[in-house]
């Protein structure tokens, strides 16, 4: 029972998130909204943008509700 030695990956996104696309090498995908579909073995996001389902890093997500501020 040694867990000292058990990686676990956290991530601050989850299947469901809405996020946004940035700092994407193909510009005609950034700025777009979707909603994670699905999470690769390899780290990558499943997402459906403009019918077109890809698989982007997590550097590249930004979930849209982690920078909202509340307004009274």
């Amino acid at each position: 029972d040694n867990l000292e030695n058990i990686d676990i990956a956290e991530s601050r996104l989850n299947v469901g998130d809405k996020i946004i696309t940035k700092d994407l090498k193909n510009e005609i995908y950034n700025n777009k909204k979707g909603v994670i579909e699905d999470l690769l073995q390899n780290g990558r996001f499943v997402i459906t943008i403009d019918d077109k389902t890809i698989a982007i890093k997590e550097e590249n997500l930004e979930n849209i509700y982690e920078n909202i501020e509340n307004i009274d």
